[in-house]
């Protein structure tokens, strides 16, 4: 038997101002989206930088292998205005990390967006070792622990 059938009996009820404030996160979070496609729409095109990360190559790397996150402004040259590089979000919790080396955990293929509850592949996407989100802002009190997804183009061999 799975966890998730039990799991609704060991959890407690959150009030009423924990809900309303879910709730707030909720749509300020769908709005965002929803803004993002519309101007998408509207100008026909992505929102990047102009050239950005455009003759930029990344080796494979393999489980195990070392290496080195870039920069901070190495990185953010490549992103466009919404912290995105080919549809891989650089969080505001991953600066940290950056200048440090670390082992490939593993490469990604295909990961589940729980959003459309659909399975999509993916490339160039690497799980480092030991690199997990620890709920920091805007999720303050998230226990999942989930791994960063880091595209090649922000890794170098170490």
């Amino acid at each position: 038997m799975c966890q998730l059938y039990d799991l609704a009996q060991s959890g407690e009820k959150t009030s009423l101002f924990e809900k309303g404030l879910h709730f707030v996160k909720r749509v300020m979070y769908f709005s965002r989206n929803r803004w993002y496609l519309i101007n998408h729409l509207i100008k026909r095109r992505i929102l990047k930088k102009e050239g950005a990360g455009s003759n930029l190559k990344a080796g494979p790397f393999k489980p195990g292998d070392r290496v080195r996150v870039k920069s901070r402004e190495e990185i953010e040259k490549t992103l466009d205005e919404w912290q995105h590089f080919k549809g891989c979000r650089f969080m505001y919790e991953m600066r940290q990390y950056c200048g440090g080396t670390y082992k490939v955990y593993k490469k990604v293929n295909h990961f589940l967006d729980e959003r459309k509850m659909e399975m999509l592949k993916s490339d160039q996407i690497y799980i480092l070792e030991g690199l997990i989100c620890e709920g920091g802002w805007p999720f303050k009190n998230c226990d999942r622990s989930c791994f960063f997804f880091w595209r090649a183009e922000w890794l170098e061999r170490a």
